[in-house]
């Protein structure tokens, strides 16, 4: 009796066990958000309105505006973005034509490339940034939009819920949409100013 009492004893902890480890990985599954960092983690280090410096592929080129996206092929919240991503990039092309989308990875480049090339990613630049670099972004997935000066406009950390991605694209519209209207006033401003010079010298 005591043997058998020993053994239902062993079964009862070993169902214990089974089902606490059941129990977590359906809580990280299905329970606790994937867009929030996990309990500890520290917060973006980036805020609305901070300066993202020159990152180094790009420190020579033109000014413009950019969405990075900071990932890691480590990552599986990155890879279960990649639909979301891809439709970034499909987005960029019909909506957002002076928009850079750039990768960002402390990942050597080649296996950026890689990993990049694996989920069909194709994004402007592909950024390596080092360890020891001032880059502050350390969770990934990031989403960073930058107007064209480098300053931070949004973030968006982890993987987004469908409200989150279409709020992101919402957000990107709504700057694009800012960017135009400022060409249009600006050209306007620019004829207006040149009709005048014309006037002026016809006057003379």
């Amino acid at each position: 009796m005591g043997s058998f009492a020993r053994r239902l004893e062993v079964a009862a902890n070993f169902a214990i066990i089974l089902m606490a480890i059941v129990a977590a990985v359906l809580w990280v599954r299905y329970v606790r958000r994937p867009d929030a960092p996990a309990g500890g983690a520290p917060a973006p280090q980036y805020a609305v309105g901070d300066i993202v410096a020159p990152l180094p592929e790009l420190s020579g080129a033109a000014a413009k505006p950019r969405l990075l996206m900071v990932v890691a092929s480590t990552c599986h919240f990155c890879t279960d973005s990649m639909t979301f991503y891809r439709e970034l990039v499909e987005l960029k092309h019909q909506r957002w034509p002076t928009l850079e989308l750039v990768a960002v990875s402390r990942e050597r480049p080649a296996v950026l490339k890689s990993y990049l090339e694996k989920h069909s990613l194709k994004v402007d630049t592909a950024v390596y940034i080092p360890q020891d670099s001032g880059f502050k972004v350390t969770l990934t997935p990031t989403l960073i939009l930058l107007d064209a000066p480098g300053r931070v406009l949004k973030i968006w950390v982890g993987k987004l819920s469908k409200d989150g991605e279409r709020g992101a694209i919402a957000a990107v519209d709504a700057y694009s949409q800012v960017r135009r209207s400022a060409a249009i006033q600006h050209g306007n401003t620019a004829l207006a100013e040149s009709r005048r010079s014309v006037a002026s010298s016809l006057s003379h």
